[in-house]
């Protein structure tokens, strides 16, 4: 069971895009080492802004600004993470998200 913290510092609900679900495409996967998250294939309503990475415990395993002039692609280092089930989430400015889910062994 998936242990996420839906609101924003403000207090205010983040709502999901539920038909944008599985538009984060995270290579490889699964994967041992490293991930990539390519910004390019997140379709969210406004300019996302925030990348972070939960264990299926719900214990956030990383946490990313998004900067656009830096690349459209964000690679994290997982090696020294614990095998199972991460999910990604990437938040726009409005609190609005998508969210997707990757597999470390």
């Amino acid at each position: 069971m998936w242990q996420v913290d839906l609101e924003s510092e403000e207090g205010e609900e983040k709502r999901p895009l539920s038909d944008r679900t599985e538009s984060i495409q995270i290579s490889p996967n699964p994967s041992s080492n490293y991930i990539s998250v390519d910004l390019n294939s997140v379709r969210t309503e406004s300019i996302p802004k925030v990348i972070n990475i939960m264990s299926s415990k719900g214990r956030k395993m990383f946490t990313q600004q998004i900067e656009f002039e830096n690349g459209s692609e964000i690679k994290v280092l997982i090696a020294d993470w614990p095998n199972g089930q991460y999910a990604v989430q990437v938040i726009d400015e409005n609190g609005n998200f998508v969210a997707s889910s990757f597999y470390k062994m």
